[in-house]
């Protein structure tokens, strides 16, 4: 996200604020490891880095807007992170239970939270009509648009 939210500022030519923003994402990191680590171990270092990169792709997108506005989808967006963050946190209530992650049960229920994505999407109303129109003529099955003309 990073990166896609920063282009703007690379097309007008004022990256240098790339370093304060890298810096920011840095001494947070450090922060979050120096701080969280004694009390919570590797879990909380792990966590440190996309917490990093959460704030400079937020500091990378204020900068950017100011310079080169980008008329991102930014409700879609938060509605699609949601959905993944409620996929996760049931993802996360499953492993409390003990289920191994390659036990049967486990491998079976990863498979039905993945394949739940797309149907809460679909539910959610997250597609716009295109989109939906566009990924129906993806799906295999009878020829959509046949030639009429006789050869």
């Amino acid at each position: 996200i990073y990166t896609v939210v920063t282009a703007g500022l690379y097309i007008e030519r004022r990256t240098h604020v790339l370093a304060w923003i890298a810096g920011a994402g840095a001494t947070l990191n450090l922060a979050i490891c120096i701080v969280a680590a004694p009390r919570w171990g590797m879990v909380s270092v792990a966590w440190a880095t996309p917490a990093a990169y959460a704030l400079m792709a937020a500091l990378g997108a204020w900068q950017a807007n100011r310079v080169y506005p980008v008329p991102f989808e930014w409700r879609r967006l938060v509605h699609l992170a949601a959905i993944v963050a409620a996929l996760f946190v049931v993802d996360r209530l499953i492993a409390a239970q003990g289920i191994g992650p390659l036990s049967a049960i486990g491998l079976a229920t990863k498979t039905a939270l993945v394949a739940a994505l797309p149907a809460l999407l679909l539910v959610s109303g997250f597609f716009a009509h295109g989109e939906m129109r566009a990924l129906r003529a993806m799906l295999p099955g009878p020829q959509r648009h046949q030639d009429t003309k006789p050869h």
